[in-house]
């Protein structure tokens, strides 16, 4: 199976997930890598993996990326991530 649209370095993060269980430092990532696990996570119906992601994308909202992180959260209907982006908004 060819999977084209996936850097090496998110498939190692997402593989490394599937054999132990746990994605290293996701609190560390870039938003960037933390919204491709969270896409791939969606995709593969790793549903554990992607509540992950979304905790540690809520602990990186700013002003220069809500916008982004609500577009994605809109797209995949993630409750958590809109809840904090909305706190994030009107606080």
């Amino acid at each position: 199976m060819e999977i084209q649209d996936i850097t090496g370095e998110a498939m190692r993060e997402v593989l490394e997930y599937m054999y132990s269980g746990t994605c290293a430092s996701l609190e560390t990532k870039a938003e960037d890598m933390l919204a491709t696990l969270f896409r791939l996570s969606d995709r593969f119906l790793m549903d554990d993996l992607r509540a992950q992601t979304a905790n540690a994308i809520c602990s990186i909202i700013t002003g220069e990326n809500a916008l982004r992180l609500w577009d994605l959260a809109v797209n995949f209907k993630q409750e958590d991530i809109l809840e904090a982006l909305k706190v994030f908004c009107w606080t």
